[in-house]
């Protein structure tokens, strides 16, 4: 029971799933996207949903074949057909067996990776039973996939910046918690470029912009109630007041991409030194 989620921005991937792992009646704080960087490959985030143990096992098979070669855009194909047979092969060795299983003893797991390859192309995948697809967009997975989905048909625009996209996955994952059973804790976000280590958003940035979020319910309420008119005003909100709480919540997201572009702004010289997964 979880939600994790992918979107393809205009210069990279964002990887994003809350930290609530459920066994049974017991609840754990467990870390559930892993990444590779291979030098003059490209970054590999993966995350999933179901039996941890069958999404770490996949996870090292797609690790493996991702860092096996230098992969261009004209091998997107080879390359989503290699992550197919691996996925296919393994499902049909550890899965399919138990299918006459009930179906609380029976495994079964999602993947949802994306990869940014060194020619500067972004590709998103995710899997179902047997079936593993290349996502254009977005894709979502876990109980709260539904939820997640809905509200990305409605905010996802094409090519988003990746510092844009970044908050947008975590505002849908905030969404989610607040709403689905067996979705909660705290937010991983993972981000990947074409010539950087896959980089996670610090902690710290997710609660601020989580605060912000919570704040922002009451931009929506009354941005509604000046549009369908009236005369509804909330009750002790004048026009000053209004107009800092709106400020004050854009101040957050302003700060954030005002520091993304200084830390990420690419430059040839330093991607080499930069270790991998950097907090932002």
């Amino acid at each position: 029971m979880t939600i994790a989620l992918g979107l393809i921005a205009a210069d990279g991937i964002v990887i994003a799933a809350d930290r609530q792992e459920t066994e049974g009646d017991q609840k754990k704080d467990q870390r559930k996207i892993d990444t590779l960087w291979a030098d003059g490959v490209g970054s590999l985030v993966v995350s999933g949903a179901g039996n941890g143990p069958y999404i770490d096992s996949m996870t090292t098979r797609l690790q493996y074949a991702f860092g096996s070669k230098v992969w261009d855009w004209i091998d997107r194909e080879e390359m989503t057909e290699k992550f197919r047979a691996d996925h296919a092969a393994f499902y049909s060795e550890a899965v399919l067996p138990f299918s006459a299983y009930q179906p609380y003893e029976r495994p079964d797991y999602e993947l949802l990776f994306g990869c940014s390859i060194a020619t500067k192309h972004h590709f998103l995948w995710y899997s179902h039973k047997l079936t593993l697809n290349r996502v254009e967009g977005f894709r979502a997975v876990g109980v709260g996939a539904s939820t997640a989905e809905s509200l990305l048909k409605k905010f996802y625009v094409a090519r988003l910046p990746l510092k844009v996209a970044i908050s947008l996955a975590a505002y849908v994952v905030y969404q989610v918690k607040n709403s689905v059973e067996g979705c909660g804790f705290e937010t991983d976000v993972l981000f990947t470029q074409a010539h950087t280590p896959p980089c996670r958003v610090s902690p710290y940035t997710l609660k601020e912009m989580e605060d912000a979020f919570a704040r922002f319910r009451f931009i929506e309420r009354d941005d509604l109630y000046k549009m369908i008119g009236g005369g509804v005003v909330p009750e002790n909100r004048n026009a000053k007041d209004w107009s800092k709480f709106r400020r004050d919540i854009r101040a957050t997201f302003d700060e954030f991409c005002k520091g993304f572009d200084v830390q990420y702004a690419y430059d040839s010289k330093q991607s080499a030194s930069r270790k991998s997964e950097p907090e932002q």
